[in-house]
């Protein structure tokens, strides 16, 4: 399983996303066009929360324990930031909640979930992980499904694939990039919920095919508004 790899401040810059609702994009549909082997979904959500006085510790473990998380807050600290981290793993589920404050002063509550196994449990990870932080306001939400085909990589058999999940969704490409290891394309379905700027172009809709780590296979990425974890 892989927790996302974007820092804070990334997401900040590319909040152009509305709040997420237990009836947002359910991606599945994309994947099975796929017809990759499901491997696990990754979340990222996160709040901003009014207040430059909120003590952090106390906001981690309060959201962690909404959650089900009762771990030890791990703090760390730098030049005008300060954040406050919980990690739990459960069976194949790993959750972790950030509280941060950034040199500007502003708050944020960040929670990753990543699990491996398939897509069990998506649809209430991802209306537990919503309904938590939309206590604090509006959620700022992304979801990346994982699989593998049984078959090596080649960019010309990846572009039919990635052509064949935008057919799928009626979406419309808006950027992309091609390259002897992966294809991945971004792009917009009209009629899905918020989207986000990219290069000065609406996208609420990622697909990407990458040569797979054991050699023989292709591993494939689905997100809204992107992929957020690395590939």
């Amino acid at each position: 399983m892989r927790f996302v790899f974007w820092g804070l401040a990334a997401l900040v810059a590319l909040a152009l996303w509305v709040r997420a609702t237990p009836a947002g994009p359910d991606l599945r549909a994309a994947f099975a066009a796929t017809e990759a082997r499901p491997d696990g979904y990754s979340l990222n959500d996160w709040v901003t929360v009014g207040g430059s006085r909120t003590d952090l510790t106390v906001l981690a473990k309060t959201v962690g324990a909404r959650l089900g998380i009762h771990t030890r807050p791990v703090s760390s600290r730098g030049a005008g930031w300060r954040k406050v981290t919980l990690t739990q793993t459960v069976g194949s589920v790993a959750t972790r909640v950030v509280a941060e404050r950034v040199p500007s002063g502003s708050t944020y509550v960040v929670v990753d979930r990543a699990a491996s196994g398939g897509f069990a449990g998506l649809a209430e990870s991802r209306a537990l992980v919503a309904r938590v932080l939309s206590f604090y306001g509006p959620v700022h939400a992304a979801v990346t499904l994982e699989g593998t085909l049984s078959r090596p990589f080649t960019p010309r058999e990846a572009t039919v694939l990635v052509d064949r999940v935008f057919r799928r969704m009626a979406a419309r490409r808006e950027s992309g990039v091609t390259g002897r290891r992966l294809v991945s394309v971004a792009g917009y379905v009209p009629g899905w919920p918020g989207s986000l700027s990219l290069e000065g172009r609406p996208v609420n809709f990622q697909c990407a095919a990458v040569a797979g780590a054991r050699p023989g296979t292709t591993e494939v990425l689905i997100g809204s508004p992107v992929i957020t974890v690395t590939y």
